[in-house]
């Protein structure tokens, strides 16, 4: 097993989030949000600015979290 890091835990900005937890020996993030947007919202120059990110660090991405059910289902009757 090892040992993935919520990268917007760390910065909002994802690229000193990667640098960081790279630094700290981590190489397998979780993306949950970036630049202050979730992952649904995030636009598709920014989505180029994170793959560029991860190639540039040699990291994975072990896991996207478009943010579901983060508010009670409601279900129609």
């Amino acid at each position: 097993m090892e040992i993935s890091l919520v990268s917007d835990e760390v910065s909002q900005d994802f690229e000193t989030a990667i640098e960081l937890g790279c630094e700290w020996g981590i190489r397998n993030f979780e993306l949950r949000s970036a630049f202050f947007k979730r992952v649904p919202d995030i636009s598709g120059e920014e989505v180029q600015r994170i793959v560029q990110t991860i190639k540039k660090y040699r990291v994975n991405i072990t896991a996207i979290s478009p943010g579901l059910f983060k508010i009670p289902f409601k279900r129609e009757e």
